[in-house]
């Protein structure tokens, strides 16, 4: 299923920039996801066509999807992200500027964003979905929570590569509900995905979303960015074996292959992977050994409390039958 089949404007203009986007993207999707993306918006330069070409990447994406429940860092009236986050960034009107320095050529990418226009979107009737938020440890309130609405940004940028266009659906919704409501339940493919500071120690609701480099090979990822922060809770088996069951999954098992290294993105070091998929079924040895070379170290949530201590990874964080696809008893 194509993302942008499951949509429909609220008004004329919103219906008639959907109509384009679907000319403009045509039949082939190539989505990238940043789950809790918050109001960084790096991912449409590190995966703009220049910025692909110097990675050496085979494919770019066309279509950026971000997943954030927390929806205070946007100011729609005034086209605004109104919250900076990180020194680096920085607003003018209705421009950001983002500097990035770029540690292995000693020199400072400077990315010039500019939000041409926001539209409002909503998934068509006939594709429903069960919204669901996890209480737990999370910044701030929910009282903007209202994943019926999407937002698609049009998003001009300048860069060393030239000028650039991107579109970005924001979806406000949890991380892993999008995962298994949209996603899973829909078939709906991604070929790239951003994995970068996601916040489990302010927003994170105990569930972290690098469970799902699990499923990249059912989720057709070809390339992953992504730091080094893995996080496995006391829910963590129960979510896997629930996503296997529910929605019939079959996971495979890939190759991962580092192209490239940033020392910074949001605070954090961060690493461009290529995923190479294979046929040979998933399980919890395999999956351990994809996790060693994403980290060199898991933080385990104690049941009893929330401090975390460190251990290096092994396949006995799952489950033995978690990656067997059935019912749900």
């Amino acid at each position: 299923m194509r993302l942008l089949q499951m949509l429909e404007g609220i008004d004329e203009k919103s219906r008639k920039k959907l109509r384009m986007l679907k000319m403009i993207i045509g039949k082939e999707e190539r989505i990238s996801w940043y789950p809790s993306a918050g109001n960084d918006i790096r991912d449409l330069f590190e995966f703009s066509e220049g910025q692909a070409k110097y990675y050496g990447m085979k494919s770019i994406s066309n279509l950026f999807v971000h997943t954030d429940y927390y929806r205070d860092f946007f100011d729609l009236d005034k086209k605004k992200v109104i919250k900076e986050v990180y020194p680096y960034l920085y607003r003018k009107d209705f421009r950001r500027v983002s500097d990035f320095y770029d540690y292995v050529n000693k020199r400072h990418n400077v990315v010039h964003f500019f939000i041409k226009d926001i539209y409002k979107l909503r998934l068509k009737r006939r594709f429903p979905v069960s919204y669901d938020f996890t209480p737990g440890k999370y910044h701030g309130s929910l009282t903007n929570y209202s994943p019926e609405e999407i937002l698609l940004f049009e998003i001009n940028f300048a860069s060393k590569h030239g000028n650039s266009k991107a579109y970005l659906l924001y979806f406000f919704f949890e991380n892993f509900n999008f995962l298994s409501e949209i996603l899973l339940k829909y078939n709906v493919k991604i070929s790239h995905m951003v994995k970068i500071r996601e916040g489990c120690g302010l927003g994170g609701c105990y569930k972290s979303i690098s469970l799902a480099y699990s499923l990249l090979s059912v989720l057709g990822v070809k390339y992953l960015y992504a730091d080094w922060e893995v996080h496995f809770d006391p829910y963590t088996d129960t979510i896997l074996y629930e996503l296997v069951r529910k929605h019939g999954i079959d996971a495979k098992y890939y190759l991962i292959k580092e192209i490239h290294r940033l020392k910074e993105w949001s605070g954090f070091s961060a690493r461009l992977f290529e995923i190479i998929p294979t046929n040979i079924r998933m399980n919890s040895f395999l999956m351990a050994n994809i996790l060693k070379r994403i980290t060199n170290h898991f933080e385990i949530r104690n049941a009893s409390s929330e401090d975390t201590f460190v251990r290096n990874p092994g396949s006995e964080i799952f489950s033995k039958n978690i990656f067997q696809p059935g019912e749900i008893e």
